[in-house]
């Protein structure tokens, strides 16, 4: 996280049934993206197969004056997100703002410790990030809930804490803040500089009973939440 992309490439899968007038209105999409994230679409490749196929791969390259990686926390850490998470499939997933700026501003700044982007969920990036024989300890009441989430829960009957946890695709920030900081001072600046919420969830704790390393659990209950949650890559959900 922290980086800024400069160009790109795209390279393309097309069958016969793709039309010129259709693919000049996906250029058109990717220029709009492009100039607005101040971005050169440099080149690519085309190539042709049978069928009714279109795939197109995008490839960003970047630069950042301080990258930080997901790596990097230690126990008595601090976790935050950023903006409100959940209920991302109901069109949140296709339509978000990239967090550039947040992650390069965070990056700025030495409490910082770790970050990533939540595109599998709570449940799944924030173990993903912690230390060795550690748990993140949340408090669940916190936890900043999309409105999505809440309308998403009446339609399927799984909590709004489940949606938040467990969807994916949120493309807010995760991240970890020094524990020994004074972090007052961080959210003051943050938020003279954004609209946007950025809500301490937890900390980074020793794994008890050791069962909890690795997972998410709730600070209130000392049970694991969704220990199987988060968006399984090639096996669905």
């Amino acid at each position: 996280m922290g980086g800024r992309p400069h160009s790109a490439v795209v390279s393309l899968l097309l069958s016969p049934n793709v039309s010129l007038t259709w693919l000049e209105r996906f250029f058109a999409g990717l220029k709009v993206s492009a100039l607005t994230y101040k971005t050169r679409i440099v080149g690519g490749d085309i190539s042709a197969t049978d069928g009714r196929v279109f795939a197109a791969t995008l490839t960003l390259y970047g630069e950042a004056a301080r990258p930080v990686t997901r790596t990097g926390a230690v126990k008595g850490d601090r976790i935050a997100v950023t903006g409100a998470l959940g209920g991302s499939l109901r069109g949140k997933h296709a339509a978000f703002s990239p967090r550039l700026l947040e992650g390069q501003w965070l990056a700025a700044r030495s409490e910082v410790k770790a970050m990533m982007d939540l595109t599998d969920g709570l449940a799944k990036d924030i173990p993903a990030m912690l230390p060795d024989t550690a748990c993140a300890r949340l408090d669940t009441e916190v936890i900043p809930l999309d409105a999505d989430a809440h309308a998403a829960s009446q339609q399927d009957g799984r909590s709004p804490l489940e949606h938040a946890c467990c969807d994916g695709e949120d493309y807010e920030l995760a991240v970890m803040l020094d524990g020994k900081s004074d972090l007052s001072a961080l959210q003051e600046a943050w938020a003279k500089d954004f609209d946007l919420p950025l809500t301490l969830i937890g900390t980074v704790a020793d794994a008890f009973p050791p069962d909890t390393t690795g997972h998410l659990v709730d600070d209130a209950t000392d049970k694991v939440l969704f220990p199987n949650g988060g968006y399984q890559h090639l096996c669905g959900r």
